[in-house]
């Protein structure tokens, strides 16, 4: 395969997970450069085909790898959903510079 490629390895809801392969961007912070493999990403209209599938196969990664969980999350979600009285409310404090 070729490293610089934009193509991206597909998933499967087997739990395979999906890749990219291309050559990472730099993006500079202060006085270095770092290497940004997922810059291709970047999609400010939403539109990019390659883009949008690479995201459903994560999606589709972490929902098959977290479905023996899913149980586990649902009991935790009532726990402390029970924990929590529905009409708590506090008006904003101010401390330090910040508001609470």
């Amino acid at each position: 395969m070729n490293e610089t490629s934009a193509t991206k390895l597909g998933s499967s809801t087997s739990g395979t997970r999906s890749r990219t392969l291309t050559a990472p961007e730099y993006t500079r912070a202060g006085n270095a450069d770092y290497p940004d493999p997922y810059y291709w990403l970047r999609d400010d209209t939403r539109k990019d085909k390659a883009v949008l599938a690479y995201l459903e196969a994560e999606t589709a990664y972490a929902t098959a790898v977290l479905t023996p969980a899913k149980r586990l999350e649902d009991k935790m979600f009532t726990e402390m959903r029970a924990r929590i009285k529905e009409d708590d409310s506090s008006v904003p404090t101010f401390d330090e510079g910040y508001w609470y």
